[in-house]
């Protein structure tokens, strides 16, 4: 990495401690928060690459490893009736529950507020843009924080339905079931989801069209509340080439700017993108700085 990042550890309101990567520029003009989506962490090359380009810009940046990084890791819990004071949890990806993204983010706003960092961002990739919008949703929320920007927001249920094609009917209904049955943390036999090991509720939030996951809703027809309820300015930038979108970048670009409310808020697409930007990032890191000052 090219900027001097400082590992600093974060506990949440109930009690769990995470871990990010935060620069701090003199003179810092804002502070972005990158939330990496499924299966990632801080060390995104994604994440690592803005943060080069944004500090160079005059601002810090937090790279947050959520409870869900990675695929399967350990995390520890505040256990004051160990000898240690704390106890080890597996979540990662496979078991995190989407919902309690809330307490992480919640986590990274605090830090930064006992930092003096006026201006705090949350910058989401993938599934860290449900992450985020789900954050802002919850009441109260929206006034730590001053934008928000949404790098490749998909919905997990359209691609993973795409995927699973005529089998998806019942891989929901076997994962349901699981849930009901008391084996939530169960992982799902790999003959019905063979992408990554998974656990049944992680894998039905993803997937069931009635999930609070479901926030972007242009493939389950459902109104999109969480979304509409935000009021913090929102730059949403579409991957002209994302390989997960099952349609055209277009008709999402038509989608998010029907749905979203908040002023000063555009919808953009990079075209020639693949889903992690991956040759656009200098231009991305641009459009992003260029957003924000004219904020």
């Amino acid at each position: 990495m090219g900027i001097p990042f400082e590992v600093v550890q974060l506990k949440t309101d109930d009690k769990l401690f995470i871990h990010a990567l935060y620069a701090n520029p003199e003179r810092s003009k804002g502070c972005f928060v990158f939330i990496h989506g499924l299966v990632s962490d801080v060390f995104s090359s994604l994440g690592r690459d803005l943060a080069d380009s944004l500090y160079a810009a005059g601002y810090s940046t937090l790279l947050l490893n959520t409870r869900g990084a990675g695929l399967v890791r350990s995390f520890d819990r505040e256990d004051k009736r160990k000898a240690s004071g704390t106890r080890y949890e597996t979540i990662g990806t496979a078991y995190e529950v989407f919902t309690e993204s809330e307490y992480d983010i919640q986590a990274a706003v605090d830090f930064l507020k006992k930092q003096k960092e006026k201006n705090i961002y949350l910058l989401g990739h993938s599934t860290g843009c449900q992450k985020s919008i789900h954050y802002l949703s919850q009441w109260g929320k929206q006034k730590y924080v001053k934008a928000a920007i949404l790098l490749g927001p998909l919905s997990d249920h359209a691609v993973i339905k795409r995927d699973l094609g005529n089998d998806y009917d019942l891989t929901l209904a076997y994962v349901k079931k699981m849930v009901k049955d008391g084996s939530r943390n169960e992982l799902v036999p790999k003959h019905l989801f063979d992408e990554f090991m998974i656990s049944s509720q992680r894998l039905l939030s993803l997937i069931d069209p009635k999930s609070k996951e479901e926030v972007f809703t242009y493939a389950s027809g459902r109104k999109p509340k969480a979304l509409q309820s935000i009021k913090t300015p929102l730059l949403v930038v579409l991957a002209g080439e994302d390989e997960y979108n099952e349609r055209p970048v277009l008709a999402l670009v038509e989608w998010f700017e029907e749905q979203i409310a908040a002023k000063k808020s555009r919808v953009e697409w990079v075209d020639g993108a693949d889903h992690s930007f991956t040759s656009k990032r200098e231009g991305l890191s641009d459009l992003i700085n260029k957003w924000v000052e004219q904020l």
